[in-house]
């Protein structure tokens, strides 16, 4: 049987009005890589060496007409994330696509500083978070702010069409919450290889498994210290109830690790629910009376009543 921790945040609690409900559901399956824990760091002095060309032009010449632009909005450091196309699906070939149009900035903005793929990897693992998170707009606002950015690229990915993909780019600026300020399109012709890898879901590599909870004497993990969520200001002040699904793994000193959100409920609640989890302190599971590592999907409802 799953694991259900009801969460529930304080009627009386200062500048919260309404009543966030957060329910948490745990749903055990086959263990993650396990990240050491340890405070987020400052991001690295920015990069000297120019990435290689894109093999695809087209990304080219629609980085020359992306970086003029953050230069005019003022934006010093900004990173790329996505790309992710219809149905908020993300491929092997959108993965490939969104580190081409990252190279690409870096190789053609001047004044600012395009935060690399390694940089921002690290970033999530230091604060627990899957370093897949860079390829999803969950967390960008949590991104920009621990990345010390100004602003970010969201690369978006349309449908194939005569074998030409949409691409479009959209630059988004801490002064404006974030929200996008410019958008920038073109077509990118594919080979019939990067055809059929735009059909190919990009599963986010783990680790060595080691133990399943609940089969061949593994205990399952229990929520034994569990904060209560807040609702954000945003998603308060628009009404908005939303869930979020988390996949994530129970390290054997019983915090959460790699996260990584699902399902996104957008309006900063997934990084409410990302800062819950990470809070969060868990009975780990066990074998042979020794803890292990597991990992464990989580559901948190927010809810307004």
């Amino acid at each position: 049987m799953p694991l259900r921790i009801h969460l529930r945040t304080s009627a009386t609690r200062p500048r919260i009005s309404p009543v966030a409900a957060c329910l948490l559901t745990a749903l055990f399956f086959t263990p993650a890589r396990i990240s050491a824990q340890q405070p987020p760091t400052p991001p690295p002095s920015p990069q000297t060496a120019k990435p290689a060309p894109s093999p695809w032009p087209e990304i080219d010449a629609l980085a020359e007409h992306v970086a003029p632009q953050l230069e005019l909005l003022n934006l010093r450091t900004v990173f790329v994330v996505g790309a992710v196309g219809p149905k908020e699906m993300v491929s092997e070939l959108n993965v490939e696509l969104r580190d081409a149009l990252s190279g690409s900035l870096v190789r053609h903005a001047r004044n600012a500083r395009v935060i690399d793929a390694v940089t921002l990897r690290s970033l999530f693992k230091e604060s627990r978070i899957s370093g897949d998170m860079l390829h999803s707009f969950a967390l960008v606002d949590w991104m920009a702010i621990h990345a010390h950015a100004d602003g970010f690229v969201a690369a978006r990915v349309g449908r194939i069409q005569d074998g030409r993909l949409q691409l479009a780019a959209e630059i988004h600026t801490r002064k404006e919450e974030f929200k996008s300020v410019r958008e920038f399109n073109c077509e990118v012709a594919l080979t019939y290889p990067e055809i059929v890898a735009s059909t190919l879901s990009y599963p986010p590599p783990g680790g060595t498994p080691i133990e399943e909870p609940g089969k061949n004497g593994v205990t399952n993990v229990e929520c034994i210290e569990c904060p209560r969520p807040e609702y954000t200001d945003e998603a308060r002040r628009k009404k908005v109830e939303g869930i979020v699904v988390m996949r994530f793994t129970v390290r054997p000193d019983g915090y959460a690790d790699d996260i990584f959100v699902t399902k996104s409920a957008g309006f900063g609640l997934d990084a409410a629910a990302v800062n819950t989890l990470l809070r969060s302190k868990f009975k780990p599971a066990e074998k042979d009376g020794h803890p292990v590592a597991s990992q464990t999907h989580a559901e948190m409802s927010f809810l307004l009543f």
